[in-house]
């Protein structure tokens, strides 16, 4: 029975089933695949069963990989190639493609590309897989369907819970497009991912404390079409061991060449009205906001300001109801004084039963009831979608029927004519269940549809934010896409629109941030609101701020609390956002991210930057020991940034006693240098501790130059460590720089006024 694993010869040329495969600690075995048809309406499920012919090569986005492929006859007339592929590190890919040689049409629901038994190596304690423990009980999937909607106060919409009995089984966890599997701290990671554009991938798994644990992956080819003589493929799924961080950034790698990446326009920082004014936001509201962020440019350097949801007549009917008299021009106005982009929230694809059509208002028509074969429908015809999020109930258009493509162009084309350079884009409803008016489209191919027209009509120059999680449809599309639930002021609640929830979204994402478009991980706050203390604010501030994707805020900038420094510099922390970007540091195994963050590498210096978070709701020590520490060093200095204090000189492995429940200790870890020179060892100017705002620094015998950037805050301090006397020699760009000594060789650089758009700049004498 051959075994594959890392740095072995390529496979043998044997069946499927007889293969075992190793992957960093994971064994597979007694696996298999096969593929669901519908002739005449009749659905058949057939196994891939023939042995492999003779290797082949193919050029891959990971490089050359030796290929071997399997034929089988399903049914009559209808043959599937099983293309298993390997390279020299171990990595394996596989995909199917199925080939109708009948006289007649068929329709592919599915392909099972992998079903295998999975064995742990050390036992399923030390694993993790989608950074919960094995061992954790989990919910099932329809139990937390139920749960989230228990929560927010209503029914489970029609199709929202799955009848497969698994769906009931606590024992399986599914995953949307990507697994991980994560030991020691991540350093022993198992990832299978899917990475072309052709169908979204299930990946189910059964982790059974009996044994007999099951890994499979289901691949949703959404019954389309094939003519007779006519092939079609499937997507790729990858198999890859290794370091997370090294086997994520192949998945990356190979996304960004099958799906595209826009990774050229930088993440902004900005406000949107929806988490101060809901669906009540006025024009009155909106212009008291610009006015006063007009006012207090200096401080408030803003990229885009965003109408968001609350402003149109009903999803479906997109003109300006009641609370915005004369449309949206006015808004428009007032947020180009404030930022060079002004945004606007829409979601086209929805359509609200009983609502006008644009172009239809004139005579009464109503889009749903004029155009029934506009929606989204199964295979019975039923609406895959209804929703109640605006009253009533509202349906998903089909994005590939032409009538519903030229209502979603109009809606598009019409505020892009109101001068909006920036969409938030949401409500990216797309059903695996549903028959596509496009019969050769799969669910991920309409969601690419659906986004390729959106960028069609908006062109290059528009900034389009997707809100859809982290997903194949709006790669190559969007710039940035809102990869977790919204960002509510609750800590936790009983669906996911709180911190805690969203905490765990900016971590599991984190990877694919900067690499195919910027993660949006939703706003944060420049003060405690709701049900959220100033301890847990801080800690989702420093995600969001340590992320280095948007940084978004709704706060009221007219009013008086918005006046008040303290609150005021939150916002200017994190502006603009980090040029690092923040990673979990034990990555797949801590389901909390308690530690994230960066190393920061510069010609002149090396540091990280790391939340040390507690979630749980008891007083914890925390220890600074990571792998990314490990790596920098064995000493420290070690800053903390929320209370601007020196902690002292800390080994690797020391621990930071007595943090409070839900909160975090954000610090800056130096590594100790040679005696006798200084160092920078903490900046509270911005959240990134010196990696924003500090661009170069020069230390001689006798002197200290520094230049800064226009980041952060315009008034802090830099500390700087080291023995002897500092002394200012001369600064610009400020309205005063004053030196005071610490103690212990510390030295405070305080900073006052930094005028935009002036070179910075500071010398110190020391001796």
């Amino acid at each position: 029975m051959p075994i594959i694993e890392p740095n072995l010869p390529p496979m043998a040329n044997g069946p499927l089933a007889e293969e075992t495969w190793m992957f960093g600690g994971l064994r597979l075995s007694g696996m298999a695949a096969d593929v669901t048809l519908e002739q005449d309406g009749l659905r058949s499920t057939a196994t891939a069963s023939a042995t492999f012919g003779p290797p082949c090569g193919e050029q891959t986005p990971l490089g050359h990989a030796v290929l071997r492929i399997s034929t089988t006859e399903l049914v009559p007339g209808v043959h599937l190639d099983l293309h298993l592929g390997q390279w020299e590190h171990g990595g394996i890919f596989i995909r199917c493609t199925l080939h109708n040689r009948t006289l007649q049409s068929v329709r592919w629901q599915s392909a099972r590309l992998l079903a295998a038994d999975v064995h742990f190596d050390g036992g399923e304690a030390i694993w993790s897989v989608g950074n919960e423990s094995l061992e954790a009980a989990i919910p099932s999937s329809n139990a937390q369907a139920r749960a989230m909607w228990e929560g927010f106060g209503q029914a489970v919409p029609l199709g929202q819970l799955r009848p497969d009995p698994r769906a009931e089984d606590p024992r399986w966890r599914r995953f949307r497009d990507q697994i991980i599997f994560a030991s020691q701290e991540g350093s022993s990671s198992v990832v299978a991912a899917a990475v072309g554009a052709e169908a979204f991938v299930d990946f189910d798994t059964r982790i059974d404390p009996l044994g007999g644990h099951r890994l499979e992956a289901m691949v949703h080819m959404c019954g389309v079409q094939l003519d007779p003589g006519e092939s079609r493929s499937s997507d790729t799924v990858l198999l890859l061991a290794g370091g997370y961080d090294t086997i994520m950034d192949q998945v990356a790698r190979w996304l960004s060449v099958t799906c595209g990446q826009r990774t050229h326009r930088p993440p902004v920082v900005g406000w949107c009205s929806w988490y101060h004014y809901g669906h009540g936001v006025t024009a009155a509201d909106t212009h008291a906001v610009s006015l006063a962020a007009a006012a207090d440019s200096d401080h408030l350097a803003l990229d885009v300001m965003q109408l968001d949801d609350g402003y149109q007549r009903q999803v479906g009917d997109w003109r300006c109801n009641r609370d915005f008299p004369h449309g949206l021009a006015p808004v428009h106005k007032d947020f180009a004084q404030v930022a060079p982009m002004t945004g606007i929230w829409v979601a086209p694809l929805m359509a609200q039963q009983g609502v006008g059509c644009l172009e239809l208002n004139q005579g009464g028509g109503l889009l749903v009831d004029e155009h029934p074969d506009w929606l989204q429908r199964d295979a019975d015809g039923a609406p895959c979608w209804n929703m109640s999020n605006w009253g009533g109930i509202s349906h998903a258009l089909d994005p590939t029927h032409p009538g519903a493509q030229g209502f979603m162009r109009q809606i598009v084309a019409e505020l892009k004519c109101q001068g909006f350079t920036y969409f938030k884009i949401d409500f990216n409803n797309i059903s695996d269940i549903a028959r596509f008016y496009d019969p050769k489209s799969t669910s991920l191919q309409a969601f690419r549809q659906l986004y390729a027209l959106y960028r069609e009509v908006l062109g290059e120059d528009v900034y389009v934010l997707s809100c859809s999680g982290m997903t194949r449809g709006t790669m190559g599309f969007a710039d940035a896409s809102r990869i977790g639930p919204d960002s509510c002021p609750l800590w936790l609640a009983p669906h996911p629109c709180c911190i805690t929830a969203c905490i765990k979204a900016v971590g599991a994402t984190a990877w694919v941030n900067g690499a195919v478009y910027a993660n949006d991980p939703d706003v944060s706050y420049c003060a405690p609101r709701g049900e959220l203390n100033q301890l847990e604010l801080r800690t989702w501030h420093a995600f969001v701020g340590l992320l280095g994707g948007l940084a978004m805020v709704s706060e009221p900038f007219h009013e008086a609390f918005m006046g008040q420094e303290e609150h005021r510099r939150m916002l200017e922390v994190l502006t603009p956002p980090a040029p690092e970007k923040g990673r979990p540091l034990q990555p797949g195994t801590d389901p909390w991210h308690s530690r994230f963050g960066f190393a920061v590498r510069r010609a002149w210096a090396q540091w990280a930057v790391i939340n040390y978070f507690n979630p749980s709701d008891r007083v914890a020590d925390l220890s600074l020991a990571c792998p990314l520490v490990r790596d920098l060093g064995q000493e420290f200095h070690v800053w903390e940034f929320w209370e601007h204090g020196y902690l002292g000189r800390l080994r690797a492995d020391a621990v930071v006693p007595q943090v409070q429940a839900h909160a975090s200790r954000m610090l800056r870890l130096t590594p100790v240098g040679a005696d006798g020179w200084p160092q920078i060892v903490g900046s509270d100017l911005h959240i990134s501790c010196g990696a924003a705002e500090i661009a170069e620094q020069s230390v001689s015998p006798d002197r200290i130059d520094l230049v800064l950037t226009d980041a952060g805050a315009r008034s802090g301090q830099v500390v700087i460590h080291g023995p002897g006397t500092l002394a200012l020699d001369s600064f610009s760009g400020f309205e005063s720089v004053t030196v005071h000594p610490l103690g212990s060789a510390l030295w405070q650089l305080q900073i006052v006024g930094r005028h935009r758009a002036r070179e910075q700049c500071i010398t110190l004498t020391w001796s």
